[in-house]
């Protein structure tokens, strides 16, 4: 997969989610399944645009705790070099 193509994806994925009200639940929920992958740069730019949907909707319904829970298990331990 080119990295790129996945971090313009997944920025219009959040642009849709924040413009328009009736998918943004469905966009989460595409976030959370390419954060299920636990492809390392799928992930990343995943968190990014999930972070900038929380900053618009800081309250909202649409981010409960899977989200913060699929994250936090996908977080790799650093490797002793």
């Amino acid at each position: 997969m080119d990295v790129d193509f996945v971090r313009k994806s997944t920025k219009a994925i959040g642009q849709t989610a924040i413009k328009i009200d009736s998918a943004a639940e469905r966009c989460v929920n595409v976030l959370l399944e390419l954060i299920g992958t636990r492809v390392s740069y799928v992930v990343q730019e995943a968190v990014v645009v999930m972070k900038v949907i929380t900053c618009t909707y800081p309250f909202d319904h649409l981010l409960d705790h899977s989200f913060y829970r699929i994250y936090f298990g996908s977080i790799q331990k650093p490797t002793k070099v």
